[in-house]
């Protein structure tokens, strides 16, 4: 069988444009860290390289799956944590040129972490990105997340933040941080802006 994050962690990806609140579970991602407009092309070859590893890493599980159940895998909706520069912070305000971020494609739980070691190798060898050497796995312990869904261009995110602080306030808890993650469910390649669907997700 196929697995699908989608389906299986619904409680993340299925989320709607009403705020929830919930733990988090341990997940592993691979990752690529970077600073900038995302806009700009640095921030594009970092989610080419991403892509690559894990399309690599898919196709070599699929030859030789190790899970009774699962046999291949859908590679699940990228993902971006951000945050702001230390200086953007001294300064008290900021552009999208001091945005810092973090890249992740979630890793199935059965995928082994040696299979996705040999798939960088292999899509570095590939596709000759030298961004690839920049990607690494990473694993992020359980935590309490609140997380509502955002429809429409990146820009009028503000807005929808606004009602995830409101639902919080009302339920008596507070963001860990101003640090954000957002899943992509959307391809803003083949979809007009005011119809992109982007989960915004803090820690609380």
């Amino acid at each position: 069988m196929k697995y699908e994050a989608k389906k299986e962690l619904k409680q993340i990806f299925g989320t709607k444009q009403k705020p929830s609140t919930f733990e988090l579970p341990t997940l592993r991602f691979l990752t690529i860290n970077g600073k900038g407009n995302p806009n700009n092309l640095t921030f594009q070859k970092h989610v080419q390289a991403l892509y690559a590893v894990m399309y690599t890493a898919k196709f070599d599980y699929k030859k030789s799956p190790t899970h009774e159940q699962w046999s291949d895998f859908t590679v699940a909706p990228l993902m971006a944590w951000w945050t702001i520069s230390e200086e953007a912070i001294q300064r008290g305000t900021f552009t999208k040129d001091d945005f810092v971020y973090e890249l992740r494609i979630l890793i199935p739980y059965f995928v082994p972490d040696e299979v996705v070691k040999t798939s960088i190798i292999k899509a570095k060898e590939k596709k000759g990105f030298p961004e690839i050497d920049e990607v690494s796995i990473k694993e992020y312990p359980k935590m309490p997340v609140a997380q509502i869904l955002h429809v429409g261009t990146y820009d009028d995110e503000p807005q929808t933040f606004e009602k995830l602080e409101q639902f919080l306030l009302e339920q008596g808890l507070k963001r860990k941080s101003k640090n954000h993650v957002e899943i992509y469910l959307s391809d803003p390649r083949k979809i007009v802006p005011q119809k992109l669907k982007t989960i915004l997700q803090v820690e609380v």
